[in-house]
C-alpha cells in the first residue's frame, strides 16, 4: 500500500509541474521593421503590463512569456508622434509576434505561426 501511495504522489507531483509549465502561458516577441527604436507595452485586461523595450530597427526581440487572455499592445517609436495600438487574445501555448510595420504612419500587426 505504501508503494502505491508513493507512486500516486509522484504522479500527482509530475502533473502539477507540467500544469505550471510555460506551456500554459503564451509567448510574445516584437519584430521592428522600422528604422528607429521601439518600446512596446503589453497590457492585459486586469491592467497589468509587460514591456519589451529598446527593440532596434530591423531586429527581433527575445521572447517573453505572458498569461493568456486579451491584450492591448502599444508601441512608442523613436522620433514618431503617433503611438500605434493593436489588440489580440493570447491563447495557451501560442506564440505571437507583434510587428512594428513600416510606412508613413506607424502601425502594429500581430502575426501567429
Amino acid at each position: 500500500m505504501h508503494r502505491v501511495s508513493s507512486r500516486l504522489a509522484a504522479v500527482l507531483a509530475l502533473a502539477l509541474i507540467v500544469s505550471c509549465s510555460s506551456d500554459s502561458r503564451a509567448t510574445v516577441r516584437v519584430r521592428n521593421d522600422r528604422a528607429t527604436k521601439a518600446n512596446v507595452q503589453f497590457k492585459n485586461a486586469a491592467g497589468n503590463t509587460s514591456n519589451i523595450n529598446d527593440v532596434s530597427g530591423g531586429s527581433v526581440s527575445p521572447s517573453l512569456d505572458v498569461d493568456t487572455g486579451p491584450y492591448t499592445v502599444t508601441a512608442v517609436i523613436q522620433s514618431e508622434s503617433v503611438s500605434p495600438t493593436v489588440t489580440f487574445t493570447a491563447m495557451k501555448g501560442a506564440t505571437y509576434t507583434v510587428v512594428v510595420v513600416t510606412g508613413a504612419t506607424p502601425t502594429l500587426r500581430v502575426d501567429t505561426p
